[in-house]
């Protein structure tokens, strides 16, 4: 079998990517040929970066990519916005492509809004016409599809949840992160954008601390590359004024592999204080960690 994947890959600063490269790495685990056609920016074994963002010609540049590889299926990695404009556009003559030379298509929806935008709808709708099948992680997301969709699309949807790796939480993470032994962890995780609501908890924090004082919020992440400076920044205001201020520590940066399972490791508790409902990749790992 041979399988050939088109997504965002690492480097690349995306949850995709690293939900990509947890998948194919556990696929060859199995003795399955694996080969990614990603954005540029991808790197790795079998890896093959031909296509950006925003290419007016992205579609055709992903498939004439992938059909050197002949592979026995193509699996997308669907996001709104990794394909092309109009909130990812490029996806559907890209399906369209494989299926007029017969290689079959598996789209895995990483995101199914509750409430679509006119634009979501038309793309998710024309997923699920021209998908072969199609993965989701969650029942709600099912469940939405069931409501909005006509039964012959659903019958093609197949709910697999997310998945973790097999991990150990790291031994003695406070004290490589440089936490206070004495204190318990709230740890909120992951690029800093609005939708995640991270400052909700920063609003909340002060109540929390005088129930608990031995709270200690710890905030890991960074923006992704320019987006959302603004809210960056004003959480940030928000954590210098807070009075709680001196119990809030930020960890900035892009995290590597290692530092995030000892970040994970390190918390007593995660919140994910999320304003949209959809399946998350940080929940998963935060599982997996038994936190």
């Amino acid at each position: 079998m041979r399988i050939g994947f088109i997504s965002t890959y690492p480097p690349i600063e995306c949850g995709i990517a690293t939900y990509t490269q947890y998948l194919t790495e556990a696929l060859r685990k199995k003795s399955i040929d694996v080969y990614v056609v990603s954005h540029i920016g991808g790197s790795g074994y079998q890896v093959f970066p031909s296509f950006d963002y925003e290419d007016g010609d992205l579609a055709e540049k992903a498939f004439s990519t992938m059909i050197r590889f002949t592979p026995d299926v193509v699996h997308i990695q669907h996001e709104f916005g990794l394909y092309g404009k109009h909130t990812g556009v490029s996806v559907i003559p890209l399906i369209l492509e494989f299926q007029l030379i017969g290689i079959p298509v598996i789209t895995t929806l990483h995101t199914v809004y509750n409430n679509m935008s006119r634009e979501h709808e038309i793309i998710i709708r024309s997923i699920l016409m021209n998908s072969n099948h199609v993965i989701v992680h969650e029942d709600y997301q099912l469940k939405v599809i069931k409501e909005k969709f006509p039964p012959e699309f659903s019958s093609k949807v197949h709910i697999i949840p997310h998945g973790a790796r097999e991990v150990d939480p790291i031994p003695d993470a406070k004290r490589i992160l440089g936490l206070p032994l004495d204190k318990k962890i709230i740890l909120m995780v992951g690029y800093i954008r609005p939708s995640k609501n991270f400052e909700i908890m920063v609003d909340l924090f002060p109540e929390i601390l005088s129930s608990y004082p031995d709270a200690l919020l710890v905030i890991a992440g960074k923006t992704r590359g320019q987006e959302y400076i603004d809210y960056r920044n004003m959480l940030f205001e928000k954590i210098s004024s807070s009075p709680a201020k001196d119990n809030i520590i930020f960890i900035r940066g892009q995290l590597p592999q290692h530092t995030f399972d000892t970040v994970i490791s390190a918390a007593d508790v995660v919140v994910l204080p999320y304003k949209i409902s959809s399946q998350s990749g940080i929940l998963a790992h935060c599982l997996a960690f038994g936190r």
